[in-house]
């Protein structure tokens, strides 16, 4: 996706004050509003008709007329038709024809196909719609899915904008009322809120505060509910900066009538509302918008760490092997069932034919494979919760994404990895993909499915998730669903462009590319509730004909940035705690993350989840120095580094990883450099480095909620080195081996994997927490009872 400079935008309007304020936000970015639209409910249109809809605000839109001449725009309007049949989170277009003349669906959903058709045939020239969705998935999803079809670009400037910079709940309304922003609050329906708010102006700071005030009698302020995000409350846009608002909505008193309905709502009923010209006192414009912070402050100070410390020095980094390889009989096709999941690996042309054609072709053929083990075991496309996509050449992107893409018939497609190894992959074999299935209830996946522009992260720019969480089949100890998460690459895109933050070739820029694309994976990790991190893992391309730094250099700054969050998290921790007593907010000294409201002198609190959140991250390492260069193994997730070819854009960083939700996690390394006796079996066999882990360093971290532990075994000697080997010794039932991905940086003999089920991911260089270029690294699951072993 390259979006253009500029962008014909219709404006869907409610007339509440976030559809409005939106426009502002497009017209700062440059773009051109064309038109706007706006759906009112049926019946004879009197103001009293509020249908409560699911999708859209018809309260006051007898006012929305008004706005053609007060913003001299053309104004397309269309009555809704149908109900919220599908109430799913995620919108699924019906099977019945959409078209103008043909049977109208159901799904009130369509009354906005209908009405953006209209305005495409007015003026063919649209070719993006705005609106102003905050954080209801519910509605951006349905707005989205109806662009997609009309071939119009999202804009949602708003998006999670209570969790951008400064992270408060109060900002955007704050931001309305430095321009002048005039919305008057119209409806209410929260037991914190009263008829004395109708008419009241909602950026005003006074408003502001009572409404924090109400809605924190319910505990805290988060979620977008002193916003309205819930339903709490409605509002009616009437003024704004002069550069829109030609004339403002004049509203008489006499002519309002309050009306109470069931369970404590009331509407400000408004009669005979006219336009009235604007003084030049009121001719503000809004070239004083603000914009929210690229950057939040953790990362700002990570990228200015970056730009000014020295990098570590890390030891023990290169290897003798470092020569350029191709994946040879190794790289074979596999299943692996476990009870919650389907790994189907290592999807090639070759794997059904002789004749692997063209790339297009190739992916057709690993596409209808795909389809035919998904059926073969009573699955379907919506059941894949991760992919991994490898390329030779990121040149056949475009093409292999077409044909990818068509698998995907329902809304919220896989999380991916893309990348390209070039001359790894094996001989004649241009693409292939590996993917992770849920076999549980569908019910138990949750996804992050985001494909308009926003300044929050980057929109989607194929088809896929920014992230997909499943639920645990373990259960959890305390009641609470226990998920891991999925994650996307993130690559540098600047959110609001969808544009690489730079081209990445000398170091300076790599560092910036590497700050971006982690806050993309912390932003995307929190919309996803994650509380911390099983594992990071950093992509870095380097091309030869463009990239001349030692890749060694570029491992270190991956490695520095992931390890840097972690100490600041640690260190406002600790200051946290010495500063409780005297109620000194560590955040707002150090980075200004809170501010001073503007009302009073209470301040408004950063409301975003925790991530890490170190109290729940328990440590299982050894206290005897097994910690790698520079790292606390108590509270830092294990993180690699991988070298490849080339990344999506021209990328020189991708950032992916897994993510956890409610439970606490026990993170354990053990070295080679400070390994500990032999364990001993009750039949006398010795377990540790003097048998199957004499030429392994391992790492591991468990979901103490639900015993799963997840393994990463860094290897330097392939050839003496047995996968299968391990995994037996690990395991109660030597039978039972698990599915393994080997991120492999030479080629790999057979006896490295013997009978095991093996994802391989081709890499020109493997690197692991402690800047060591090792020879692979493997990761496998396990479950605790299948675990013989209660310290690995």
């Amino acid at each position: 996706m390259t979006m253009p400079t500029k962008l014909n935008v219709v404006a869907l309007i409610s007339g509440g004050k976030d559809s409005v304020f939106s426009i502002y936000h497009c017209r700062a970015k440059g773009h051109e509003i064309v038109a706007l639209a706006n759906l009112f409910p049926p019946g004879d249109g009197r103001e009293g008709e509020d249908m409560n809809s699911f999708m859209y605000q018809t309260v006051g839109h007898s006012i929305i007329s008004l706005y053609e001449k007060a913003f001299q725009l053309p104004l397309f309007r269309k009555r809704i038709q149908g109900l919220a049949t599908n109430t799913d989170k995620y919108y699924c277009p019906p099977v019945t024809s959409t078209s103008l003349d043909g049977p109208f669906p159901q799904d009130e959903t369509e009354s906005l196909y209908h009405l953006l058709s209209l305005v495409k045939t007015a003026h063919p020239e649209v070719d993006a719609v705005c609106t102003g969705a905050i954080l209801s998935d519910y509605q951006r999803s349905r707005v989205e899915s109806v662009a997609l079809r009309l071939g119009l670009q999202s804009l949602a400037y708003l998006w999670q904008y209570p969790y951008l910079p400064p992270h408060t709940q109060t900002s955007l309304l704050e931001d309305m009322e430095s321009i002048r922003h005039r919305a008057i609050i119209i409806k209410v329906a929260s037991a914190g809120l009263n008829e004395s708010f109708l008419g009241q102006n909602v950026a005003d700071s006074r408003t502001i505060v009572k409404l924090r005030n109400a809605m924190g009698k319910f505990g805290p302020i988060e979620g977008g509910s002193v916003l309205g995000e819930g339903g709490e409350y409605e509002t009616l846009s009437v003024d704004g900066p002069g550069n829109l608002w030609g004339e403002a909505v004049a509203i008489d008193p006499e002519q309002t009538q309050i009306i109470t309905g069931e369970g404590g709502t009331a509407v400000l009923n408004i009669r005979n509302a006219r336009l009235s010209r604007k003084d030049s006192l009121h001719l503000t414009k809004s070239e004083s918008l603000r914009i929210p912070e690229g950057m939040d402050p953790e990362f700002a100070r990570l990228r200015i760490e970056l730009e000014t410390a020295p990098v570590k020095q890390r030891t023990h980094r290169t290897r003798e092997d470092d020569a350029p390889f191709t994946i040879g009989t190794i790289h074979r096709f596999s299943v692996h069932l476990t009870r919650n999941l389907l790994y189907i690996n290592n999807l090639s042309a070759s794997t059904n034919t002789q004749n692997n054609g063209g790339v297009d072709e190739q992916m057709s053929v690993i596409i209808s494979h795909l389809a035919s083990i998904l059926k073969g075991n009573n699955l379907q496309d919506p059941d894949i919760i991760f992919s991994t996509l490898i390329l030779r050449s990121m040149s056949d992107f475009k093409a292999i994404n077409m044909v990818y893409g068509a698998l995907f018939s329902r809304p919220q497609p896989p999380a991916r990895v893309t990348v390209a190894c070039g001359s790894s992959l094996p001989k004649d074999v241009d693409v292939t993909l590996s993917v992770v299935v849920n076999q549980l209830d569908a019910s138990l996946r949750r996804g992050l499915h985001v494909q308009s522009i926003s300044y929050w992260a980057p929109a989607n720019i194929g088809p896929y998730s920014q992230a997909v969480g499943v639920t645990s089949d373990s259960g959890s100890e305390d009641g609470k669903t226990v998920e891991v998460v999925y994650m996307a690459g993130q690559i540098p895109l600047v959110p609001a462009t969808m544009e690489l933050v730079n081209r990445g070739d000398t170091i300076a820029e790599f560092k910036e590319q590497t700050v971006l694309s982690l806050q993309h994976l912390w932003r995307v990790g929190r919309a996803m509730a994650v509380e911390n991190w099983l594992v990071g893992i950093a992509f870095v391309a380097t091309p030869s004909e463009h990239l001349q730094i030692p890749v060694d250099e570029l491992a270190d700054v991956a490695l520095d940035a992931w390890s840097s969050l972690y100490s600041l998290a640690r260190s406002l921790d600790h200051q946290d705690e010495e500063s409780e007593a005297e109620g000194v907010d560590v955040w707002d000294q150090k980075y200004g993350l809170h501010r001073q409201d503007r009302a009073h002198s209470s301040r408004t609190t950063d409301t975003r989840h925790l991530l890490p959140n170190l109290a729940r991250l328990k440590s299982r390492a050894r206290p005897e120095g097994n910690a790698l260069a520079g790292e606390d193994p108590s509270t830092t997730a294990h993180c690699f580094v991988l070298e490849v070819d080339e990344l999506p854009r021209g990328a020189r960083i991708e950032w992916t990883g897994f993510g956890l939700v409610n439970s606490d996690l026990a993170l354990n390394s053990q070295l080679r450099s400070k390994a500990v006796p032999g364990v001993v079996d009750a039949a006398g066999r010795q377990f540790g480095p003097s048998r199957e882990f004499k030429n392994v360093d391992y790492w591991s971290c468990r979901i103490e909620q639900t015993g799963e532990t997840y393994v990463w075994l860094g290897i330097e000697d392939v050839k003496e080195t047995s996968m299968e080997a391990i995994c037996r010794e690990i395991l109660h039932d030597r039978a039972m081996l698990p599915n393994c991905i080997v991120y492999a940086g030479e080629d790999l003999p057979a006896s490295f994997v013997g009978d095991l089920a093996v994802q391989i991911i081709p890499c020109k260089s493997v690197w692991d927490s402690g800047g060591r270029s090792l020879a692979a690294v493997a990761f496998f699951r396990i479950q605790r009872e299948e675990m013989r072993y209660e310290d690995i």
